[in-house]
């Protein structure tokens, strides 16, 4: 596989990926101040509290993935290209840039319709299920800033930045190879990271409902881990950037087929 260290360009700044990455960072945890969580934490505390109490766990989760991605990155070539500086939004790097943008909306395209058909099909995968809990998962329904912010920008900083690169580092080290990892140390990075992301979408279900069908659980497993795998191919393939663009636009992409950009 080739990676992104092998792109050109100029050499990477670590100042400017930190300082990119960490205001991406907080463009999208400030988005979820726009999500009603206070529906599926009700505390007895004004609503923009709760909100605001809600960013501080992904904050931190956030903060671990930047420092892991800036160390171990560099070590096992994954990076963000264009954060970095080392590819440039110039005439002489449109080639590289066509390919990074024409993979990610391929990818995205593909994710909206998994996410589409999810979304047409959530009364058959909840069917029999307490009636609060379907009238709760139904109402939480994050706005569309939110989902395309903090999904693409914090979602992709946790599990490609952080968990895919701590991956394909450990097991690049338990492999023993010298030079770049080769392309099966990626796939098994990215397949992890990806699962892990399929798994961070269940203790909403488990919130809501005493005891979820295994369809539902299987489905939306299998579904955020087929997506997450795509982005973590992206992420190797062509830097963090496509992986967030094409996670921005899967969520753009569905909520137009269902009618949420009207």
């Amino acid at each position: 596989m080739t990676t992104v260290s092998s792109a050109p360009g100029a050499p990477a700044s670590p100042r400017r990926r930190l300082l990119g990455l960490g205001a991406l960072a907080v463009i999208g945890l400030a988005s979820l101040l726009a999500a009603p969580v206070e529906r599926i934490m009700p505390l007895p505390l004004p609503t923009m509290t709760v909100r605001v109490l809600a960013i501080v766990q992904p904050a931190i989760l956030t903060a671990g993935a930047l420092l892991v991605g800036l160390l171990l990155g560099p070590k096992v070539g994954l990076d963000a290209p264009i954060l970095a500086g080392r590819l440039r939004l110039e005439a002489r790097s449109a080639p590289q840039l066509r390919a990074l943008g024409t993979a990610s909306l391929i990818v995205a395209i593909v994710a909206a319709g998994l996410l589409y058909g999810y979304e047409q099909n959530l009364a058959t995968f909840t069917a029999g299920l307490s009636g609060e809990g379907r009238a709760t998962l139904e109402a939480f329904q994050p706005p569309l800033v939110t989902r395309v912010l903090y999904g693409g920008l914090v979602e992709e900083i946790i599990s490609r930045w952080g968990l895919m690169t701590l991956f394909v580092w450990l097991i690049a080290r338990i492999a023993r190879r010298r030079g770049a990892p080769a392309t099966w140390v990626y796939w098994s990075g990215a397949a992890l990271a990806a699962f892990l992301f399929a798994l961070g979408h269940l203790p909403l279900l488990f919130s809501l409902f005493d005891a979820p069908p295994m369809t539902l659980i299987a489905t939306v497993l299998a579904l955020n881990a087929i997506i997450g795998f795509g982005f973590g191919w992206l992420f190797a393939r062509y830097g963090l950037e496509a992986a967030m663009l094409s996670h921005a636009l899967t969520h753009l992409i569905a909520a137009s087929l269902s009618g949420g950009l009207a």
